[in-house]
């Protein structure tokens, strides 16, 4: 019976790994615009902002940034 629940647990997450392995996600790319719009609330007058731009939209796909300057001060 120890045998059978090990066999039984591993059979689980295997199928639990390629089934979450198997999903696939997609964004909506009908809605896509050039413009964005950042709202931060709940800060004081003296707060600082930081704004990094991590990846950006180049020619019709999604690209992570090659600007990282402003990231390692």
């Amino acid at each position: 019976m120890k045998k059978f629940k090990r066999i039984m647990a591993l059979v689980i997450a295997l199928a639990m790994v390629l089934g979450m392995t198997s999903m696939a996600a997609f964004a909506d790319t009908n809605n896509l615009t050039n413009d964005a719009t950042l709202t931060v609330t709940g800060i004081g007058q003296n707060d600082t902002i930081n704004y990094y731009q991590v990846i950006e939209w180049k020619d019709g796909n999604w690209n992570f940034t090659t600007q990282f300057g402003a990231l390692a001060n």
